[in-house]
């Protein structure tokens, strides 16, 4: 069963950061390397069942040619470049501070990620709404949503979680339409330092 199976997450850090002496992986590798090492751990682990090993390498082949594509969202100073270091290591994430109107795009291997300012915390409020708006209205070649997930991080702390929650039900989730389900998570920063 899948639920016996327990995921060393660990690995794929490894591996990753193997694959990363320069704080950047190549932007579209030809060599699916890293999907390589994966499957060769998969296939070779004796604590996996091979009905689910099956399963994992088929996930594996789909992964290795697709791109996934995660818009951050959050006020200055929650965490968004703590956050993305903390699960991507170290990279140039900061750019997005000094550019408040700006929707930032950084690429590692096949993840690309967007970052930007919630709307009601960027210096010009409406342009920040239509660049998200665009940004979330765009569709692959295929017509499924280029954003496949959108990932607002909040500040515990913060005396402004209403306007946070105002930008996300009344801005965010509009702008997702139709196709919201499972594209929206809201990660809760800082939250040890709340008594």
């Amino acid at each position: 069963m899948q639920m016996e199976n327990n995921v060393n997450t660990q690995i794929f850090r490894a591996l990753l950061n193997s694959k990363n002496k320069d704080d950047a992986l190549p932007v579209r590798p030809h060599a699916l390397s890293f999907y390589s090492e994966i499957s060769q751990h998969v296939s070779a682990s004796n604590t996996i069942e091979e009905d689910y090993k099956i399963r994992i390498q088929q996930r594996i082949t789909a992964l290795s040619s697709a791109t996934l594509n995660i818009l951050m969202v959050g006020a200055a100073n929650v965490g968004k470049t703590s956050t993305l270091s903390a699960l991507f290591g170290e990279h140039s994430w900061s750019e997005t501070e000094k550019n408040q109107h700006l929707i930032t795009r950084h690429e590692l291997a096949q993840l690309t990620l967007w970052e930007a300012r919630l709307p009601s915390d960027s210096a010009d409020p409406k342009r920040m709404t239509a660049e998200l708006g665009s940004l979330l209205a765009e569709n692959d070649e295929l017509g499924r949503p280029l954003i496949d997930l959108v990932l607002v991080v909040l500040d515990t702390t913060s005396n402004n979680l209403e306007d946070c929650y105002r930008d996300i039900s009344d801005t965010l989730v509009p702008m997702l339409g139709r196709q919201t389900e499972n594209r929206l998570m809201v990660l809760m920063n800082k939250a040890d330092k709340v008594a």
